[in-house]
């Protein structure tokens, strides 16, 4: 099998640190300078978890709201009020693009984005949403057309 490890370079050390080490790590993004959010396991738990780095710790993020998606491509707003991620493809083929309220943990599937069998293995199209700088629009990539696109989707109404 393959594990992962999560490890952080700071200019002024000579060695990188180890921020995480259960075999599982992955996709993160900064939360700020000194926090990071990632998918992975800690303390037997396989879940997101925020990492601050100045302190080493490691706590779960809003756990019982995005656990049962699992792992995604997670991006937070300019204004730091909600998460955006999403997730691989249910049993029906359908990636969710998922919108979290940071500030009540309330969870709004925003679409299922089919994925056809052609884009299966390294030719598979995960979402990767990206929040526009005014937090108006997400841009996803997908597939559910039969050909590989980017789509942006109107949020304005989530984000009020």
């Amino acid at each position: 099998g393959w594990f992962s490890r999560l490890y952080m370079k700071r200019k002024n050390k000579e060695f990188p640190e180890l921020l995480m080490d259960e075999k599982l790590v992955s996709h993160y993004y900064w939360l700020d300078n000194n926090n990071i959010i990632v998918y992975g396991r800690s303390s037997g738990v396989l879940t997101y978890f925020k990492i601050n780095i100045e302190r080493g710790t490691i706590s779960p993020f809003h756990q019982n709201s995005l656990d049962i998606f699992g792992d995604g491509h997670p991006s937070v707003s300019a204004d730091g009020k909600f998460l955006i991620t999403d997730s691989y493809p249910d049993r029906s083929r359908n990636r969710h693009l998922l919108f979290l309220n940071l500030a009540n943990s309330k969870i709004i599937d925003v679409g299922e984005f089919f994925e056809p069998l052609k884009f299966d293995g390294v030719s598979r199209i995960d979402l990767h949403p990206r929040i526009s700088p005014d937090s108006q629009c997400v841009s996803i990539d997908a597939g559910y057309e039969g050909v590989r696109r980017n789509y942006i989707i109107d949020i304005s109404e989530l984000v009020q």
